[in-house]
């Protein structure tokens, strides 16, 4: 389990997911996809993300998971260090996601390694590109932080969807 990965198990209708390493743009979209399909497939209806091994999250991640809680999906995160917490509220999302302050067990359930497919350029960028426009929807602020950053990652997802 070294590196910048994602181990996850199944309980009913919860997800429990293991960051270790970075929580970041490449890990994503394999988690976004994962949860959808245990949504849409399975009927998850809440995400246990454990960050006691995570070394840090970036906007693309944070993002992310603004976004799974779109989906009607309650977001728990577990074993969160203060540094962890200074990010989320640094981008003003921490009040969205649920927080448990307890130290959290790690469930005797069979992790198995979220596996990172292959994903288009168009798919990639758009993962990025919507993660940061639910932190904008979510704390206007981040508009003015990430305006360069989404202005030109919306000419790049333009010129991937013309390709």
């Amino acid at each position: 389990m070294a590196g910048h990965s994602l181990h996850v198990a199944w309980l009913d209708d919860t997800l429990y997911c293991l960051v270790q390493g970075l929580g970041n743009m490449q890990n994503s979209f394999p988690l976004k996809e994962f949860v959808e399909r245990a949504y849409y497939q399975k009927g998850c209806r809440k995400l246990i993300l454990d960050l006691s091994q995570c070394r840090g999250m970036d906007s693309t991640f944070m993002g992310t998971l603004v976004g799974i809680r779109k989906l009607d999906i309650q977001v728990v995160l577990v074993n969160v260090g203060k540094e962890h917490k200074k990010l989320l509220q640094g981008l003003g999302i921490h009040y969205l996601l649920s927080i448990l302050e307890t130290p959290f067990c790690v469930p005797s359930w069979k992790l198995s390694p979220l596996e990172v497919s292959q994903v288009s350029r168009t798919d990639y960028l758009e993962t990025i590109y919507q993660a940061h426009q639910n932190l904008i929807e979510a704390e206007p602020e981040n508009a003015a932080r990430f305006r360069k950053f989404v202005e030109t990652l919306l000419k790049e997802l333009n010129q991937s969807r013309e390709n």
